[in-house]
């Protein structure tokens, strides 16, 4: 499932749709995941026990809290019967 692309989709509806700055967007995502990467790394060599696993649940239940925070109509795009192929020229970027 090409979820990358997915959720790139429904970022730019979303800041298509907000007016707000699509580079700060993806700025901040980098910025994220770069900090997460990197205290995850430190914290697996600073312990004996592997760490990667608990922190991967933790983002995993981080993430359905964000699924289920969502407005309403991110989700009926993310979930409705016609397929990104079929949107194409219905977004006006």
């Amino acid at each position: 499932m090409p979820i990358i692309p997915m959720v790139d989709d429904l970022t730019m509806r979303e800041v298509s749709r907000s007016g707000s700055d699509y580079g700060l967007v993806q700025l901040w995502g980098s910025v994220a995941f770069i900090v997460t990467s990197v205290a995850t790394g430190r914290a697996m060599d600073a312990t004996n026990m592997p760490v990667l696993f608990p922190v991967f649940i933790a983002f995993e239940l981080l993430a359905i809290v964000a699924v289920f925070g969502a407005p309403k109509r991110l989700l009926k795009i993310a979930g409705g019967k016609k397929s990104n192929a079929d949107e194409i020229g219905d977004t006006p970027f």
